[in-house]
């Protein structure tokens, strides 16, 4: 997905999960990785999961970000290229924060792509 990372902000003792969603009836896994603030390789959350994924994130302390990248291998059987829409969410229980989306073209065999989202503990 070509569109930048949005930075969304959360109250700092909210729990807070991160959720992906790929259109269509595609079969695909996905998963979670945060990249550290000082750089450097990224740390995987949680297993490779199939279908709608939510994985819980935690509580964030006051302005810190936190920098998360789903991965993503969108399978087809298709060789004609088709549109689907990605998206990937923040949710405080179950209220919706804010949501990156963005299309993708799929084709024979698969597709590999990234959902970037930071996420950002609201205070000083």
């Amino acid at each position: 997905m070509a569109e930048d990372p949005k930075e969304f902000e959360v109250e700092h003792a909210a729990e807070v999960t991160l959720s992906l969603h790929v259109g269509g009836s595609f079969p695909f896994k996905a998963r979670l990785y945060e990249y550290p603030a000082a750089g450097g390789e990224p740390t995987p959350i949680g297993e490779e999961r199939s279908g709608t994924v939510l994985v819980g994130i935690g509580k964030l302390e006051r302005g810190t970000v936190r920098r998360f990248a789903w991965s993503v291998a969108i399978v087809s059987e298709d060789e004609a290229e088709q549109v689907i829409n990605l998206s990937g969410r923040v949710l405080v229980g179950t209220k919706t924060i804010g949501t990156v989306k963005g299309t993708v073209t799929v084709k024979k065999p698969l597709l590999k792509c990234f959902v970037n989202v930071h996420v950002k503990g609201k205070g000083a």
